[in-house]
């Protein structure tokens, strides 16, 4: 993968990890992108394991997207190397 990828995927996670969880147009706002480009950014990272949707408890038609243990320790990692 590239590295600017690379760097958009853990901006992605951070983005996600702050909030908690979040939806795509949060996504969509902090990359300044269209909802649809976000959309297939959170799809790439469900299907690298490192993202899950989930489906909000207050409203079934929202759709969270929740870090999975593999993305925190990918952003653990990360984290580590930049404070080294």
């Amino acid at each position: 993968a590239s590295d600017v990828y690379k760097r958009q995927q853990l901006r992605a996670l951070t983005v996600i990890a702050t909030a908690g969880s979040a939806r795509t147009g949060l996504l969509a706002a902090e990359f300044g992108v269209s909802a649809s480009s976000a959309s297939r950014l959170a799809d790439r990272l469900v299907l690298a394991g490192l993202v899950r949707r989930e489906t909000a408890l207050t409203d079934r038609r929202e759709v969270l997207l929740r870090l999975t243990p593999d993305g925190r320790a990918l952003l653990d990692r990360y984290d580590d190397l930049r404070l080294t």
